[in-house]
């Protein structure tokens, strides 16, 4: 069972599934959905507590509401460029322990360069019917809950025993490597397992039961819910849980995986004892779907025509995309923030380093370390969080109001994110830890121009020593040098290609900004693994074309296009170059030159 093609080194994890689904369902329906980023890092959990800070840190998918006072309420509240969800009906809150890398001294590096989505299954055909998440919903799952590893009346085992039903289990992990056009992985069932390899991704898996007591929660957070008896959506509920809502399954995927090198932990410690790098894994689900639409959704999505009967992973629908039959009425977020700096988490949720650390705060249960600040404001707006993280905001809003004007991500929008240290064999990474500006995908930066401005020039007709052009980094956002410099052609910097693929690329190519451009794919690795470290424009572009590719455009690197795609180059600046007709002000940003306004000539014809 593999998590994904290699198109899906996106967030994208449509092929994806877990094995735990064997008998014959002749209505599963399953809707994905794709988050490209986490929302933020915070030692919070609002379902254990809303009154004092949890015993480990969590990453969370979905509104910047985090703050372990943050209500069903507040979700609904939340205004689009204040949620890093796709979709815009759906502001509900996912989170799981943070994940950190370990250095051999002991230092902690969070990983926040993940991917994430959650899946939600149900079956039309089930008796009880299925219902949809009802307001103020809230659970929690975990890999060793009961009947997560197949624990049951019709299957008695434990995660690991091979029994009548060795499928029905609930977690999933595995680590794969793009070769020959496709993917060679290895797989462990029923635990988190980080294994001690480097991996182009490893990706994790949960899926969350779905039978149903009627309560909106239970003390334990758990006991509401149960997992049906042989672990399948089609399968029968127990008694104590008559009432069936969609299965939620939660995907976490960590590109450019470095177990060889760093030892992988999990924030809250729940390590399996006697088993080198496994783990239990929990996850953490607050509906916040607009009231009715999932309803609407369930109506209206029928089995995508183009399963087989017993087939435990169709094809994704109910979203908008090319193999969807319907699109959910869901209306696209075209105005996702980047992830909340750390300086703004320490202000407004809880004051102690997270990021990178030689103490990981954990405890043994909520309420100890650092307390939580109180709360001094009621709805997301943006002057509540910072637009540059190397130069945080000190002050905490108070406003009550929020307007749209005022929340749409702003052009210098920033987050924070960690690196891990530099190995022996790069000699590129200069520090461990990077503090990075983020830009929001589909908006420019202050030192871009695009189709906004009608400013014509004329290309001063620099001789080539003289020629400058863009280098922008490689994630987009927040390399030392920058997001967005001009350097001579001459100088060496990093190469990323992108190409145009209407009906999808060859494995090595890969889709990292479905929403931005879905024709849009990238690569770092040239040649099957060999990459190209440092070279001049003009070698940078003819690297490109030698692998049927192009240089990538700023926009297309701001966006995100290329990032995640390999080599380390994700906080390196790389080449990047606009072409004919499009609009311009100066000649950095083409490749060729800016004339009267638009993009005009080719490399080759001008430089060569």
């Amino acid at each position: 069972m593999k998590f994904a093609s290699s198109a899906l080194a996106s967030a994208a994890f449509a092929a994806a599934a877990l094995p735990i689904f064997t008998s014959a369902q002749q209505n599963l329906v399953k809707m994905c959905l794709f988050y490209d980023r986490p929302s933020g890092h915070a030692r919070s959990d609002p379902i254990i507590s809303q009154e004092c800070a949890s015993s480990h840190v969590h990453t969370f998918y979905g509104p910047r509401f985090f703050h372990p006072s943050t209500s069903y309420e507040d979700l609904l509240s939340t205004q689009s460029s204040m949620n890093t969800s796709p979709f815009v009906e759906n502001k509900s809150l996912y989170w799981h322990p943070a994940i950190y890398r370990v250095a051999p001294d002991g230092t902690h590096y969070r990983v926040d360069d993940l991917e994430f989505g959650p899946y939600y299954r149900w079956d039309r055909s089930v008796f009880p019917q299925v219902e949809p998440f009802p307001p103020g919903f809230r659970m929690i799952a975990a890999s060793n809950d009961p009947g997560a590893c197949g624990v049951g009346s019709d299957c008695p085992s434990a995660c690991g025993v091979e029994d009548d039903c060795p499928n029905a289990v609930a977690m999933f992990t595995e680590c794969c490597d793009f070769r020959n056009n496709g993917e060679s992985c290895s797989s462990w069932e029923g635990q988190l397992f980080f294994p001690r390899q480097n991996c182009d991704f490893v990706g994790i898996a949960l899926a969350m039961p779905t039978c149903w007591n009627g309560e909106l929660d239970s003390p334990d957070h758990k006991s509401h819910m149960a997992y049906t008896t042989n672990g399948g959506v089609e399968g029968s509920c127990p008694s104590t849980h008559p009432r069936r809502l969609p299965q939620v399954q939660v995907f976490v995927r960590i590109p450019n995986y470095r177990g060889a090198d760093f030892n992988y932990v999990l924030s809250d410690g729940n390590a399996i004892p006697g088993i080198d790098g496994a783990w239990h894994f929990h996850s953490d689900f607050f509906n916040g779907w607009d009231e009715g639409k999932f309803q609407e959704i369930m109506d209206n999505c029928a089995p995508h025509p183009d399963r087989e009967p017993g087939d435990f992973n169709p094809p994704c629908d109910c979203t908008p995309g090319e193999e969807s039959l319907y699109d959910g009425g869901l209306t696209p977020n075209d105005s996702v923030p980047p992830q909340v700096c750390d300086a703004d988490v320490k202000r407004l949720v809880v004051d102690e380093e997270i990021a990178v650390t030689t103490d990981l705060p954990l405890y043994p249960g909520s309420c100890q370390g650092a307390p939580m600040i109180p709360r001094t404001w009621t709805d997301l707006t943006a002057d509540l969080f910072s637009t540059d993280c190397n130069n945080p905001i000190t002050t905490t809003s108070t406003s009550s109001t929020t307007t749209s004007g005022t929340t749409t991500t702003s052009s210098t929008s920033t987050s924070t994110t960690t690196q891990p240290p530099p190995t022996t064999t790069t000699t590129s990474t200069t520090s461990s830890t990077t503090t990075t500006t983020q830009p929001p995908p589909t908006t420019n930066t202050t030192t871009t121009t695009s189709s906004t401005t009608t400013t014509t020039t004329t290309s001063t007709g620099d001789p080539p020593g003289e020629v400058y052009k863009a280098i922008v980094c490689g994630r987009g956002y927040g390399c030392e040098e920058g997001d967005w410099e001009d350097a001579p052609i001459d100088s060496l910097h990093e190469v990323r290609c992108c190409r145009d693929c209407s009906d999808g690329c060859p494995n090595a190519w890969k889709q990292k900004c479905p929403y931005e451009d879905p024709d849009v794919y990238s690569r770092s690795k040239m040649r099957k693994r060999v990459f190209y470290e440092r070279q001049t424009f003009l070698d940078a572009i003819d690297i490109c074309a030698s692998v049927g590719g192009r240089l990538c455009t700023p926009w297309e690197v701001e966006a995100g296009c290329a990032a995640g795609t390999g080599c380390g180059y994700d906080s390196e600046m790389v080449w990047a170059c606009h072409y004919d007709g499009h609009e311009c002000v100066e000649d950095t940003e083409c490749c060729g030159l800016c004339v009267n306004g638009e993009c005009d000539g080719e490399y080759d014809e001008l430089f060569a």
